[in-house]
């Protein structure tokens, strides 16, 4: 798949090809996501949603930013994911406003390094319910996978008439990994992104 290949609300996963053994949060997503998805599709560590023209949004450290595929590099691989319901490119503008909306709403935000840390374990610990924080309080800061699951959770309220399942099913929001967009059935892998 190439770039002019992308679609206005596709997922963007991505990892380091040759990841360094000191970076422990990578690993630790990787570990709760083999373990989540049975060893399937488990490598992504960061999100991002597509947001047509090379534009994209991210939630990364130190601050949650706009961006252009242009900043993508061979260093990474990168897959596509796609919503299955509804072709999220052919949408009415308003309805793509949605998804910008929440991505303006936590640009500049701090990356949530206690919401990844809430997310671990509770995937470690399975019967700490989804909705209850540990470590997680902060309502403004997220992490990347979060607010991809955020953008489509809202379009998806707001425009029940196209009439498909929930984005991540009945999933809370908050404990939202990379791998979900991969392996969740409401979302399907579309390819492997060439750079």
């Amino acid at each position: 798949m190439f770039l002019r290949d992308l679609q206005f609300g596709d997922v963007i996963n991505s990892y380091k090809r040759h990841l360094p053994f000191y970076d422990l949060p990578a690993h630790c997503i990787r570990w709760h996501q083999k373990r989540k998805w049975d060893g399937k599709f488990y490598r992504s560590t960061h999100s991002v949603l597509y947001l047509g023209n090379g534009n994209f949004f991210e939630v990364t450290t130190p601050r949650a930013r706009f961006g252009h595929i242009t900043e993508f590099t061979t260093a990474s691989t990168y897959c596509v994911c796609r919503y299955r319901d509804v072709h999220i490119n052919t949408i009415p503008e308003a309805e793509k406003e949605i998804f910008r909306c929440v991505c303006k709403e936590y640009d500049g935000t701090k990356y949530d390094y206690a919401q990844l840390i809430d997310i671990g374990i509770k995937g470690i610990l399975h019967w700490i319910p989804e909705y209850l924080p540990i470590f997680d309080f902060s309502r403004k800061r997220k992490v990347c996978s979060v607010v991809v699951a955020i953008a489509y959770v809202k379009w998806w309220e707001e425009s029940k008439h196209w009439g498909g399942r929930r984005p991540l099913g009945g999933q809370n929001v908050e404990v939202a990994s990379p791998a979900d967009f991969e392996n969740h059935p409401t979302f399907r892998r579309v390819g492997q992104l060439i750079i």
